[in-house]
């Protein structure tokens, strides 16, 4: 109730396009989940150096492409 009564006094000056508006959807968030997908996949083989040898030749081959 306290929700309602801040949104409704912090929309009354605006305009109808610049109102907030409160979306109940639990998918709302996937689209910004789902942009992290590709990070995700080039870090993943990443995660399995156990020596820090393997992961400083690794790195220094990436920075020599880059």
């Amino acid at each position: 109730m306290a929700l309602i009564l801040a949104l409704n006094s912090i929309n009354k000056p605006l305009s109808k396009e610049d109102q907030i508006e409160i979306r109940h959807n639990k998918y709302l968030n996937n689209r910004i989940e789902g942009d992290h997908r590709f990070v995700k996949k080039r870090t993943r083989p990443m995660l399995g150096f156990k020596s820090f040898r393997s992961a400083a030749r690794t790195i220094a081959g990436i920075e020599l492409c880059t």
